[in-house]
């Protein structure tokens, strides 16, 4: 049985058909008519999906974590994906970094972990979970505040 996934709007939704072709429901955010939705309406709607796929925009990942804070303290597994700054063919790219080492990004996530980065075409996988995030977050908001009192 496949998984339900949630692709972000920043997501090609021609991916859509490559992971309904690997057994899986994939809905592209646009296919709803949410494209822009708010965080907590955002949230809601990704909780009754499996995992949400999204594309890092090459934001490190502290700072990718402080801007999209809803989705992990919501409860929504995320899938980020870091695609090389210039690629010819994002769908290739995209279905190779998911297939490469799939088994392993979805033991992670069965496993607990609830941030999944896969980056450099799949060969590298990070895995987090909550209270990890939530650590990394807990961290920057501490070095922000010692560097202001400094």
């Amino acid at each position: 049985m496949g998984l339900r996934i949630l692709l972000d709007e920043n997501v090609p939704s021609a991916l859509s058909l490559v992971l309904r072709a690997l057994g899986h429901e994939a809905v592209h955010i646009t296919d709803e008519r949410l494209a822009g939705i708010k965080d907590p309406q955002l949230v809601e709607f990704a909780k009754d999906f499996d995992l949400m796929m999204t594309l890092d925009l090459h934001r490190q990942e502290v700072e990718w974590l402080a801007i999209n804070r809803a989705l992990v303290e919501g409860g929504v597994k995320v899938v980020r994906i870091r695609l090389p700054k210039k690629t010819p063919d994002p769908i290739l790219d995209l279905t190779r970094s998911l297939v490469t080492r799939m088994e392993e990004w979805l033991g992670a996530l069965a496993a607990g972990k609830c941030l999944v980065i896969i980056t450099q075409s799949g060969t590298k996988i990070r895995a987090r979970s909550r209270d990890e995030v939530l650590s990394i977050l807990e961290g920057r908001v501490r070095g922000k505040t010692s560097n202001q009192t400094s």
